[in-house]
């Protein structure tokens, strides 16, 4: 009888301890890295069930993953040390949780959120996720016990530094001399919660569906040029 309460005692500590890991562990096997040295996980804003903030021709979810696809093309030819993969599938629905789990499995070095809203102007707001005024928590040992709103503490003092790269090549870009770039904010963005890298979101303004083009070059070029100076990187 000893034996089986204590057998029993063991059971239920260990499945509360999975209970509470899993909002971390995979979504689906993944396979080796092979040759690639860097990975940047895109979200596009919205999913089969959730198609986002409207636009001028249609919702958020037709054109942030236009604007993903053409960003993948373009790191893929100009890097190719690097691969570029998808938060999720096109007709998938997922959630935050899930891109989460999908993301710290994989162990992506970089997270990149992608929005659209409409405006009367062309603006490019990058963000990073956080607090202004949340209290700092040292850094857990593991995933495993951190709740997901603290998962940012692993890359808490690189990811502003990503940040401020890309804003600087941003600003100096002459190719977005009609387009407002709006400096750094921090802010507990749902679309950038529970992810271990440094994660980042670019928010853009369209006038016009079509305007999603205009964002595709010089967000590609701040990310490339981010990468390019990362230590261990090769052109």
């Amino acid at each position: 009888m000893q034996i089986k309460i204590y057998f029993l005692l063991v059971l239920g500590i260990a499945l509360s301890i999975e209970c509470y890991r899993a909002p971390f562990q995979p979504t689906q096997f993944l396979g080796p890295k092979d040759t690639y040295t860097y990975t940047i996980m895109l979200s596009p804003q919205g999913d089969s069930k959730s198609p986002g903030r409207l636009t001028p021709d249609g919702t958020e979810r037709g054109v942030t993953r236009l604007w993903a696809e053409q960003i993948k093309k373009a790191l893929e030819i100009s890097n190719p040390n690097i691969r570029v993969v998808f938060s999720h599938n096109v007709g998938e629905q997922i959630s935050q949780q899930e891109k989460a789990n999908f993301a710290n499995r994989l162990q992506i070095q970089l997270f990149i959120s992608l929005l659209f809203f409409t405006d009367d102007t062309l603006s490019l707001s990058p963000y990073y996720y956080g607090t202004n005024n949340a209290q700092m928590i040292g850094q857990p040992k593991s995933l495993t016990f951190c709740k997901q709103q603290h998962a940012n503490v692993f890359s808490a003092t690189t990811t502003p530094l990503y940040l401020n790269n890309i804003y600087k090549t941003l600003s100096s870009d002459p190719y977005l001399k009609n387009i407002t770039v709006r400096d750094p904010v921090k802010a507990p963005l749902n679309c950038l919660m529970g992810i271990k890298a440094p994660a980042i979101a670019f928010e853009a303004g369209l006038k016009q569906s079509q305007d999603w083009r205009y964002y595709v070059k010089p967000v590609v070029q701040a990310i490339d040029a981010l990468i390019k100076n990362l230590p261990g990187q090769r052109s």
